[in-house]
């Protein structure tokens, strides 16, 4: 039971990609060259469109951010994640749904450990997880505690902190340093590269750089660092804001 559960962990590690866990040079744009269909935009051409020119300035973009987030009330998304530490490193896929305060719903749809596909993980705050997953191909539920290592990620992140709340705290914080490293087409959409020092970052890692969508305004990939090491990348994907969530996606059927 012990290492099924375990393998649920980069599942919901939220916060939704693959990438290489080798040491990445420092600029996002040679970093995430993992990151699906990821095309770079000159820095000559941004000064030719003013709207892509403006989008220079930190203030603008994390205000943007800012006020998309206030007006989300709920979110679904495929997301895909990696995570690396140890010498270790593992990848999954999940179906999520996000509600505000902070509830979460994923179900594993891949893992490097394939014993996890079909793993329900329900939070709705407090200090408890509700988990269905299947032991000797029997469905087993229970309960977990948020900072249970069977739900820790490889590096030892709980649910609550790779989750989408700590991310837009990290993200939005008013005194952490931000960066524009350049702005990019990921499958074939105009995003802005984001680097973020932040003191709230968690345990080790050094910055980390967002990719914002920027019709939406939100993250599409978020990437964690040690240092120049990639360890942590998160992917959404399908992303829908304040979808009609279903009744069954925040309890274990």
């Amino acid at each position: 039971m012990k290492n099924n559960l375990k393998a649920i962990a980069v599942g919901i590690a939220v916060a939704l990609l693959v990438g290489c866990g080798a040491d990445a040079p420092s600029m996002a744009p040679d970093a995430a060259r993992n990151s699906g269909n990821l095309v770079m935009i000159p820095n000559n051409q941004n000064a030719q469109n003013p709207a892509q020119a403006s989008a220079q300035d930190p203030r603008q973009i994390l205000s943007g951010i800012s006020t998309q987030y206030q007006r989300i009330q709920s979110l679904s998304s495929n997301m895909t994640t990696f995570c690396t530490a140890n010498g270790k490193s593992s990848s999954c896929a999940v179906n999520a749904y996000f509600r505000k305060p902070g509830s979460l719903s994923v179900v594993i749809t891949s893992n490097t450990d394939a014993k996890a596909v079909g793993t329900k993980v329900v939070y709705q705050g407090g200090t408890q997880c509700n988990v269905k997953t299947k032991f000797f191909g029997f469905a087993v539920k229970l309960n977990l505690a948020v900072t249970d290592s069977r739900l820790g990620s490889l590096r030892g992140d709980t649910l609550l902190d790779t989750g989408i709340v700590r991310m837009m705290e990290i993200l939005l914080d008013p005194n952490a340093k931000h960066r524009i490293l350049g702005n990019a087409l990921l499958d074939g959409k105009p995003v802005t590269i984001l680097e973020v020092i932040s003191s709230r970052a968690l345990k080790g890692i050094t910055r980390e750089i967002y990719y914002i969508d920027n019709q939406s305004k939100i993250p599409c990939v978020r990437e964690m660092y040690e240092g120049n090491r990639m360890v942590f990348k998160c992917q959404f994907k399908n992303v829908v804001l304040n979808p009609q969530v279903p009744s069954s996606a925040f309890i274990l059927d």
